[in-house]
């Protein structure tokens, strides 16, 4: 018997997880997900403060290939920070969820260049954030050196300060 989270390995390098326990819900069943999906941020963020536990709903959409929070979709949208700041409270474990090739939400932020408040609210959420590897070995910080993204790596030496002596 497979144990609730269970690391499995596929041809070439694509961590998958696989959690018995969880079950996607195609994007229809979402509201939320749908705002999000169709940039509707204002109403995204009354639904998720209407209905907090559409937060923690993972997704399948037509849009990848692989489930996903609605955080992680927001993070790939460059949304508001109000929307990121309403997803963390109601579900703020989903920070620490990761998607298709083990990336976390500041992974996914970093690489479609989100901007610097919604960063660092995801860091302030989830100070451990900045030492948690992808797939493929990458801290954050080498994808922020990769985008050449001189305002984020400022704000995360001075998170990787606070992770470090805290």
């Amino acid at each position: 018997m497979r144990s609730a989270w269970e690391f499995t390995m596929i041809i070439p390098l694509t961590l998958v997880f696989v959690n018995d326990s969880r079950s996607f819900i195609p994007s229809k069943y979402s509201k939320l997900y749908d705002f999000v999906s169709t940039s509707q941020w204002d109403k995204a963020i009354a639904r998720c403060k209407k209905n907090p536990n559409e937060a923690s709903m993972w997704i399948k959409d037509d849009d990848s290939d692989f489930p996903r929070l609605p955080i992680m979709k927001v993070c790939g949208k460059n949304a508001p920070v109000e929307l990121i700041n309403s997803l963390i409270e109601a579900y703020p474990e989903g920070v620490q969820c990761r998607e298709n090739h083990a990336m976390l939400p500041i992974h996914v932020c970093i690489q479609k260049k989100a901007n610097e408040d919604v960063l660092k609210s995801l860091i302030r959420a989830h100070p451990a954030s900045v030492w948690a590897e992808d797939a493929f070995g990458l801290l954050p910080i080498h994808l922020v050196s990769r985008k050449f993204r001189i305002g984020i790596a400022i704000i995360w030496r001075e998170s990787e300060l606070s992770v470090r002596f805290e």
